[in-house]
């Protein structure tokens, strides 16, 4: 049954004042919230983030260490190294917070459906997928404990562009402002492999819109706040 989660203060873009989690799996954890993101609130998102520009989604193999090292030395962007992927295509834009009032609202939005302090959100990351683009299977790792995805668009009922969960046996379908929620590790604190998933491909002239919100096991928000914003 859908339970209730902690109150939602940004009624001025219509947000509904309560978040309905369904359980989809308790084990491994996975479940949806319908209406996460009223209507305007997912287009002003897309508009934010076409404005700010997308580039080309790769792959990092920077570690969680150096990761961490860039953070502290107000560096967290540039540190990455990164690699070609034949593993995933689309393009990418991270929000800051800086980027957008409505962008710390999503995050603590997030935080309280995570159960997770605010600071514990990475930026958003949003992602763009064109027809035929995809992201196989792949893990978000053990140092992000949590991953809310939500979905900036819908995608036509036999389009594609589903988030496939392989042992589950759930394609979470893409709805405007449906945010799916799972756990990425398992009892013993390590990566749980049964929430290996992927991005679908979508068919036909539909372009697919989405936020991966990782929540980190760090405070990453307060290692980012000496960071100058971009302007």
């Amino acid at each position: 049954q859908p339970h209730a989660v902690a109150t939602d203060t940004a009624q001025q873009w219509g947000q509904p004042a309560k978040l309905k989690l369904e359980i989809i799996s308790s084990q491994p954890d996975l479940g949806i919230v319908r209406d996460f993101l009223s209507e305007a609130e997912a287009q002003h998102l897309m508009r934010v983030a076409d404005a700010k520009g997308f580039v080309t989604a790769h792959t990092g193999s920077t570690t969680q260490g150096e990761m961490y090292a860039g953070m502290e030395a107000g560096n967290p962007f540039e540190v990455m190294k990164i690699k070609e992927s034949t593993n995933r295509t689309g393009t990418v834009c991270l929000l800051e917070p800086s980027d957008d009032a409505l962008v710390p609202i999503v995050m603590k939005r997030v935080a309280s459906l995570a159960e997770c302090h605010a600071e514990q959100v990475e930026c958003l990351s949003v992602v763009k997928y064109l027809p035929g683009q995809f992201f196989k299977q792949h893990h978000d790792g053990a140092f992000r404990p949590k991953t809310v995805f939500i979905y900036l668009n819908t995608v036509p009922p036999g389009e594609g562009g589903e988030t496939f969960f392989p042992y589950v046996g759930w394609k979470v379908k893409p709805v405007q402002g449906l945010a799916a929620m799972w756990g990425n590790v398992s009892e013993t604190g390590q990566a749980d492999a049964r929430m290996i998933h992927e991005g679908l491909p979508t068919s036909g002239d539909t372009t697919k819109y989405g936020i991966n919100c990782f929540v980190n096991e760090k405070q990453v928000q307060k290692r980012l706040a000496n960071v100058v914003p971009r302007t």
